[in-house]
């Protein structure tokens, strides 16, 4: 359902919100996404990855600028690939004959090491404590537009928490962790003067980035087996308007988790087993003309900087 006014746009139901326009998602974290074939997804495929979830939608215009409010009752978790679904990394131990002749593995009852896990403890949109809360601000200002954002959140991600043992060892509960998410993002855009073999260009510099307060990561060195960190991820972005609908996007991105330790693992927002990371992502793409450009090429590349 859906109410609209010049100052008021009200938007009650089943809905995707996409509040980032990064490769890699960096402030877009309102819905929950499909990963089951993480190892190919790309930037297009996010509009049928994203998870709908029910929420209210209320945006306030007031000159130029407008805040968008979000109540979301229903948490949706990001699905990921399960241990013989045909996309789960088989760099991850047991291997896949092991994997096969264990339906306990496979059933999500037991871990890779063979310790007991339960159900996932999801959260509970009868209890309004397990509801979420976003607020955007966007500020124009000519070619310049600059916005803040506030989402208490769930990880969508669940951790193993230890809850006790039995006669396989440790006992393990997969919770998902309460999160704060702070978020900036700029846009300005303008065009290159003339260049020899190029011409005058259109460009977009984009920023944006998210702090996020009480990521819990896996830690070999606490007794629980985890600790709870901040994390950081921002991205700027070139993207230039080449000749014959060329389009060139230069993104470095760049990851880092604060008091950082050898023991820690991943998380959200968080580098790969390091401190930080940069991903210098390089995009060009162009249409063919002889398809009536509906054949596009393009070459991706993001070499992972530790």
């Amino acid at each position: 359902m859906s109410y609209r006014r010049p100052t008021l746009d009200v938007v009650i139901g089943k809905q995707q919100i996409v509040w980032g326009k990064m490769d890699g998602r960096f402030i877009d974290v309102i819905n929950g996404i499909d990963a089951r074939e993480s190892v190919q997804l790309e930037a297009s495929d996010y509009e049928i990855r994203r998870l709908p979830a029910w929420m209210a939608n209320l945006t306030y215009f007031f000159g130029g600028s407008s805040i968008n409010f979000l109540w979301i009752p229903d948490f949706q978790a990001d699905r990921t690939a399960d241990y013989g679904s045909p996309w789960f990394s088989p760099l991850i131990p047991p291997d896949d004959w092991e994997a096969k002749r264990n339906p306990a593995l496979l059933e999500g009852r037991e871990t890779s090491e063979g310790n007991t896990l339960r159900s996932v403890h999801e959260p509970d949109w009868r209890k309004i404590d397990d509801h979420e809360f976003a607020v955007r601000l966007d500020v124009p200002t000519g070619a310049f537009t600059w916005g803040l954002i506030y989402f208490y959140a769930w990880d969508r991600v669940p951790n193993n928490f230890i809850v006790g043992t039995d006669e396989n060892g440790t006992v393990y509960e997969p919770r998902h962790s309460r999160l704060h998410h702070f978020g900036l993002t700029a846009d300005y855009s303008s065009a290159l003067p003339s260049l020899p073999l190029i011409g005058g260009s259109p460009l977009v510099l984009r920023v944006e980035a998210l702090l996020t307060h009480g990521v819990v990561l896996r830690d070999d060195d606490n007794s629980s087996g985890l600790s709870e960190r901040d994390t950081l991820r921002a991205a700027v972005a070139l993207e230039l308007a080449l000749p014959k609908n060329t389009t060139l996007i230069f993104q470095p991105s760049f990851f880092f988790t604060f008091d950082w330790d050898e023991s820690l693992g991943s998380g959200f927002g968080s580098a790969v087993g390091d401190e930080w990371a940069l991903i210098p992502v390089l995009s060009i793409s162009r249409p063919l003309r002889m398809t009536n450009d509906r054949l596009k090429l393009s070459v991706t590349v993001l070499p992972y900087v530790l």
